[in-house]
């Protein structure tokens, strides 16, 4: 048998080496492999649950919206015309309008310090 040189020796230990270490790691790498595809597969499902619930949201926004939209167009009166409505029934100074129904809420301070709420158009 030939003798090999020390060169030779050395690339043949590390080609044992090398494929010693393959050989180990081989389901260790697997196993990374799976774990991060499944981490993909949850960020997938993750980014479609957060989409759904934007959906959902946005739904529920433009639902809201609606609703203010047709409730804006059933009153009959602005709430400047509210103000003034109230402001001649009753007397003193509007502090606050504020939707309420088909109407308005308007808040008023009276001459002698007193606060109150009236309703104007429901």
């Amino acid at each position: 048998m030939a003798r090999r040189t020390p060169l030779q020796t050395l690339a043949l230990s590390m080609l044992v080496a090398t494929l010693t270490c393959t050989q180990l790691l081989a389901p260790a790498l697997a196993h990374a492999d799976k774990d991060k595809n499944k981490n993909q597969g949850k960020s997938q499902e993750q980014t479609s649950d957060h989409r759904r619930s934007e959906d959902q949201r946005q739904s529920r926004d433009d639902k809201h919206n609606k609703s203010q939209k047709s409730q804006q167009n059933k009153r009959s009166l602005s709430p400047q015309q509210a103000a003034q409505q109230a402001r001649s029934q009753y007397g003193g100074q509007v502090l606050k309008v504020s939707p309420s129904g088909n109407g308005f809420q308007v808040r008023l301070l009276k001459d002698d310090g007193r606060v109150v709420t009236v309703p104007i158009g429901d």
